[in-house]
Formats: structure tokens, C-alpha cells, sequence
């Protein structure tokens, strides 16, 4: 489920890193220290992060924002959403959300892991069975039964993974170079995923729409904010869209409606009429809500995993059966 919820590409800090560095640097935050000797601190205690925060400390030195000083480190997503937390005195919340979002999706992997080590280790055994049967099984069975072993046939598997696998890459760099806004459209259809890859666009978007209410910002001014965002991020595009459809005349709802991406509840919060204060309390408790069914779906989803690659162990056991009888089936009839 992982690019499902990231952009693709880059040498990036890991979730699990990520949520590390980010909660132990909401805690010291928390209690008093600055953001520089929040960073020294953790890089002296902490060797996984010592290169990490000396890459940000570096950053800092030459001028830049912290949200700047960690591009190279996280998503463009993730770079947004520092840069509106800093800006608005958020920084401290929105790193807690991030250490929280990125701790369980950590923990989704290391399930998925777990419960893939013995269906792996099945697949291996099937594998070298499946070539002793090939190699060596069958040509002596078909030489019992007067019979030729064709090799293209034997090739034939090999040859249909090696064309899924990469087909597989070739969508996937297609959709690497696609707009952000137009790869998640298109994510949102796959079945399975597409419902957690719109789960997490919309807590992305409530999430840092919050944070933009919660300092008093008007949709004006968070359509001028996200304007100076990377162009390559999806709020970023998301916004330009909005901005362009409200210069044609276009309201908010009808501008928002354009998109399959964005949920009609969200919609209905940003055009509640409400104050903005009500609203970004509004926007929080929607982005908790949508959060927390986010990760029950997924781990919903997680644990379908197991199952499924044990029926496909047994059709692949079946197939290798058949494989050996079929020929002794014709032997014995050939005796009658």
C-alpha cells in the first residue's frame, strides 16, 4: 500500500525514520528547546538520526526553513505541510500528526512483512520443486511414455511473469511522470487500493486546511499560501485548479465538485457558512475521522494478504500435480 499514500522516487528518509525524527522533535520542542537545539540534541542521543539532523542543521545554517532544510529527506506532500505549520506556529502539531501518520504506516509494513515471511518461504520451495519437476521429472516421464518435452512450453511461465513484472515498470513510469493531481485521479480507480489512496488525499488536505483555518486564513488567503507551494505537490495543483475555475466564475462547491478526488463531506465542510474558527474544528475532527478509517481499512486490507497468496500457493501446487499425473494418467492408459 505504499506508493498508494507517497510520491514516487527520491532517496527519502523512511517512514519509520521520519516518525522518529519528528516525534522526539515535537517532545523536545514541547519542553522548551529550539528547533536547532532540539535537532543537536536528537543527533547526539540518537546515531540513526545523526546524519539526518546534521543534513538539517546544515540547511539551517545557509538560510533556509526547516521545511526547506528537509526537501531532499521527504515527500513534496510532507515538505508542504512543515512549510505551513512553520509559517502559521503549528510546527509542533503538525510534527506529532506526522510521527503519528508515519508510526502506523510503519507498522502497516512490518505487518506485512510478518505475514509474508512463511508464504515467501513456501513460494521458494515451490519454485525449486516446480523446476526439479520440470527439469527432471518430466522429461523422464515422458521418455517412459514415448513423448518429447517441449522447452518453450517449460519457458512459457518464466516468460508470462517476466512480461507482467514489467509491464508493472512501465505503468509505474508513466505515472512517475504524470501531473500529481492526474496520477492520484487515476490511483483512486485501482481496486483494493483506490479507496485508500482517496482516504489519504483527503486527510492530507483536511490536515493542513486545518491548520490554515486554525490561524484565521480566509479561502482567499489559502489559495494565495498554497500558490507558493512546490508546483509539483498535489495541494499545490489542487489549488491552482480551484483558483482558475473561481476566475471563470465558478464557486467554491462547483470548483471542488470538478474532482473525484476530494470527498463530498469535505466539500460540505468548506461550504458549511460556518466561522472559521468553527470550521477548522470542524476541519480537525474530520481529518481525525478520516485518519482512523484509513487505518482500519488498511489493515483490513493487510490481512487479506496472507490468505490470498495461500490460494495462489495451492492453484500453483494443483497445476504442479497435474503436471506429474497427466503424464502418468497417459502412460497407464497407453498399457491398455
Amino acid at each position: 500500500m505504499n506508493k498508494i499514500l507517497k510520491s514516487i522516487g527520491g532517496d527519502k528518509l523512511s517512514k519509520e525514520l521520519q516518525s522518529q525524527l519528528f516525534n522526539k522533535l515535537a517532545d523536545l520542542l514541547t519542553i522548551g528547546f529550539s528547533l536547532n537545539q532540539g535537532l543537536k540534541f536528537i543527533g547526539q542521543t540518537y546515531p540513526g538520526l545523526t546524519k539526518t539532523t546534521q543534513q538539517i542543521i546544515l540547511g539551517l545554517k545557509r538560510g533556509e526553513s526547516f521545511s526547506q532544510a528537509c526537501t531532499e529527506l521527504v515527500t513534496s506532500e510532507v515538505v508542504d505541510q512543515l512549510k505551513i505549520a512553520e509559517q502559521h506556529g503549528q510546527l509542533h502539531t503538525t510534527l506529532e500528526q506526522l510521527a503519528r501518520f508515519n508510526f502506523q504506516r510503519s507498522e502497516q509494513r512490518k505487518k506485512i512483512r510478518a505475514l509474508l515471511v512463511y508464504p515467501l518461504m513456501l513460494i521458494v520451495i515451490l519454485a525449486v520443486l516446480l523446476a526439479l519437476i520440470h527439469n527432471i521429472l518430466l522429461p523422464q516421464l515422458a521418455d517412459l511414455n514415448g513423448m518429447s518435452v517441449r522447452p518453450n512450453n517449460q519457458a512459457r511461465p518464466l516468460a508470462l511473469i517476466g512480461i507482467a513484472l514489467g509491464f508493472i515498470i512501465f505503468i509505474g513510469l508513466i505515472l512517475k511522470k504524470m501531473p500529481t493531481v492526474k496520477r492520484y485521479s487515476i490511483l483512486i480507480r485501482i481496486p483494493l487500493i483506490g479507496k485508500l489512496v482517496k482516504q489519504y488525499v483527503n486527510y492530507y488536505l483536511a490536515t493542513n486546511l486545518a491548520v490554515l483555518l486554525e490561524n484565521g486564513l480566509t479561502s482567499k488567503d489559502i489559495l494565495t499560501v498554497i500558490s507558493q507551494f512546490n508546483p509539483n505537490s498535489l495541494i499545490y495543483e489542487l489549488g491552482s485548479e480551484v483558483a482558475y475555475h473561481l476566475q471563470n466564475g465558478d464557486s467554491y462547491r462547483v470548483s471542488l465538485f470538478r474532482h473525484s478526488l476530494i470527498d463530498s463531506e469535505l466539500i460540505s465542510l468548506l461550504d458549511s457558512g460556518e466561522t472559521i474558527t468553527e470550521m477548522a474544528k470542524l476541519m480537525t475532527a474530520y481529518s481525525q475521522l478520516v485518519f482512523n478509517n484509513l487505518i482500519r481499512d488498511s489493515n483490513k486490507l493487510i490481512s487479506l494478504i496472507q490468505p490470498t497468496v495461500f490460494i495462489v500457493i495451492g492453484l500453483v501446487v494443483t497445476i504442479a500435480y497435474l503436471q506429474i499425473l497427466m503424464p502418468i494418467y497417459q502412460s497407464i492408459r497407453g498399457l491398455y
